[in-house]
C-alpha cells in the first residue's frame, strides 16, 4: 500500500516509519502538501507534532486543514493530527496541565473492526492538550480516563487517534488498531 506520512515534527517519526515498514512510504512536511501529487496515494497519516499548538497556529496548519477538509483518501491523524481533525469539525482544545506522558487503559465505546484481535486495552499517551468533546459527525470508539482515545467519521474515512501506536508495541496494542485499520484499505 502507498502510504503518505504527513510530519509534523514529530519526534517519533522513525518509530512510525518503523510501524509501517511494509508499506511503500512517502513522508512530506506539511508546508510540501500544496505541491505534492497525491494520484497514487491509498493513505494519509497526520503524525503526531512538535511544540507548534494548533490553537494560533491555524494558518501554520491551514493546507493541512484543507487536506483533512476535501480528500477522498482514507486519513488517520495521530496525537496532534487527531487533534487537528476533531479542532477543524467543532471540537475545542484543552491544554494538559504539563504534557501527560504514561501507558493507560481504554475502553471501547462502539465495537468496530480495529479492535478485532485484542488481547489488551493498552495504548501509550504523550500530549499537551486534548478535546474537550466528540465534534459533530464523528463517534468514539474508545476513551481512557484523560482523555477521547479514539474517533471516526460518520460518513468519511477519517480516523483519529489520541495515543500514539508507533510507541512501546510490546507492551500496548495501539499497533494492532493501527494495522487493522490499515489492513481495510490494503489493495
Amino acid at each position: 500500500m502507498n502510504i503518505l506520512i504527513i510530519d509534523n515534527e514529530t519526534i517519533r517519526l522513525k518509530e512510525l516509519v518503523s510501524l509501517l515498514k511494509n508499506h511503500k512510504l512517502k513522508i512530506i512536511k506539511r508546508s510540501e502538501i500544496d505541491s505534492f501529487d497525491f494520484l497514487n496515494i491509498d493513505f494519509i497519516v497526520l503524525s503526531g507534532g512538535s511544540n507548534l499548538s494548533i490553537v494560533g497556529n491555524e494558518d501554520k496548519y491551514q493546507s493541512e486543514i484543507n487536506l483533512i477538509k476535501n480528500s477522498s483518501i482514507p486519513i488517520v491523524g495521530i496525537c496532534l493530527g487527531f487533534q487537528l481533525i476533531a479542532y477543524i469539525y467543532g471540537s475545542n482544545l484543552i491544554k494538559s496541565k504539563g504534557e501527560y506522558q504514561t501507558i493507560v487503559d481504554f475502553n471501547i465505546i462502539e465495537n468496530d473492526f480495529i479492535f478485532n484481535d485484542l488481547s489488551n486495552f493498552k495504548v501509550y499517551e504523550a500530549h499537551n492538550w486534548k478535546i474537550d468533546k466528540v465534534p459533530k459527525d464523528f463517534i468514539v470508539l474508545a476513551e481512557s480516563d484523560e482523555a477521547i482515545q479514539i474517533i471516526k467519521h460518520k460518513n468519511r474515512e477519517v480516523y483519529g487517534f489520541q495515543f500514539h501506536p508507533e510507541m512501546f508495541i510490546n507492551e500496548t496494542c495501539g499497533n494492532k488498531i493501527f494495522n487493522n485499520l490499515l489492513n481495510k484499505y490494503k489493495k
